[in-house]
């Protein structure tokens, strides 16, 4: 697996925010997937290749935390989460079995051209944890 270093700035961001998050709630925590070529009839998008995306373990995770998860981060995030291609609605945490439990995080695929000024307009938007 590659190491965080490489994965987009604006994904570290998030990756904080998740990492905070866990220690608030007393969930754990275990990135499973950085970057990487997709999985042969699982992936269903080129997020990880792109360094947009993280998957981490929901091992230990009830149900109503995943699901709460999911749509706090999804809330939070919605002005730099991927569009997803089923709904085309901004998606940033994705709750799916593939290869184990677990969740996919994803960012826009337009926020490495953007301005500064553009970008800081997107994370000024951002519900930040506290």
């Amino acid at each position: 697996m590659v190491g965080m270093a490489f994965i987009h700035p604006v994904l570290q961001i998030v990756h904080a925010q998740i990492i905070l998050y866990c220690y608030m709630n007393n969930l754990p925590y275990d990135i499973t997937r950085t970057i990487g070529k997709g999985i042969p009839g699982i992936s269903t998008s080129t997020t990880h290749e792109e360094a947009r995306a993280i998957d981490f373990s929901v091992r230990g995770w009830t149900d109503k935390q995943r699901d709460n998860f999911v749509k706090e981060f999804n809330d939070r995030f919605k002005s730099i989460a991927a569009i997803s291609a089923k709904s085309k609605v901004p998606v940033l945490a994705v709750d799916h079995k593939g290869t184990g439990w677990h969740i996919h995080i994803q960012i826009r695929r337009d926020i490495p051209t953007m301005s500064n000024e553009e970008l800081n307009k997107l994370l000024r938007r951002v519900k930040w944890l506290n």
